[in-house]
């Protein structure tokens, strides 16, 4: 997942928070510069079968902070459709 900061002042990433089943690696720094971009690597990881919702939560210091994206996936449990 990309994060860029399109305003012309620094932007702080005070975290990055996950919910459901899904993991990340914050790969970005804890402050983003003005016109950066940046990579939250997102993986889903599954406990059980069925469709799992989660989220992703970016807490900063921008004006819309915090930043939540809805995430989604199906677990299958290693069975091949």
């Amino acid at each position: 997942m990309s994060v860029t900061n399109a305003g012309n002042a620094p932007v702080n990433i005070f975290g990055v928070s996950i919910a459901g089943d899904f993991v990340q690696n914050k790969t970005c720094g804890t402050i983003l510069g003005p016109l950066q971009t940046c990579t939250i690597n997102v993986a889903f990881a599954p406990t059980g079968p069925g469709q799992v919702t989660g989220t992703m939560t970016l807490t900063d210091n921008a004006t819309n902070s915090p930043q939540v994206i809805n995430m989604n996936g199906k677990g299958n449990m290693g069975k091949k459709h």
